[in-house]
């Protein structure tokens, strides 16, 4: 798993549950499967249990997440969950990319060339010397 670093402008409850559709989106958990306890994924992530509970309620109110009475919480089996899950994922990243862009002062036809040039160019195009 993934280390978990927090954004102080977002509350955690609300990063853990995105974090926690993000994996269940790639299949990291699968349809009907067992998910870790409360206090597991608290110790694993290193926060407070109830921050947790908070998280997993918000999986359980939006159907992603079923509880069976005294044997935890499953993965909903629903078949198209994971394809919602990843297509909400991807329209999401995209948004947030055009828009970090379009504040850069670059038309939709420079978005879409500069994301076509990377692709083909390969995603480590950054050095670390690079960056500023």
């Amino acid at each position: 798993m993934k280390k978990w670093v927090f954004d102080i402008d977002k509350p955690i409850f609300r990063q853990i549950s995105d974090r926690l559709r993000d994996e269940i989106a790639a299949g990291r958990y699968l349809p009907g499967e067992k998910f870790p306890s409360v206090r597991d994924l608290a110790m694993a992530i290193g926060v407070n249990p109830n921050t947790v509970q908070r998280a997993l309620a918000s999986l359980e109110d939006d159907g992603i997440l079923v509880s069976r009475r005294g044997d935890g919480r499953y993965v909903s089996d629903d078949a198209e969950l994971k394809g919602r899950l990843l297509d909400a994922r991807v329209k999401r990243s995209c948004a947030d990319f055009a828009l970090s862009l379009r504040d850069l002062g670059l038309s939709d036809d420079e978005i879409v060339s500069a994301l076509k040039n990377t692709l083909e160019n390969g995603l480590d195009v950054i050095n670390s010397d690079e960056r500023t």
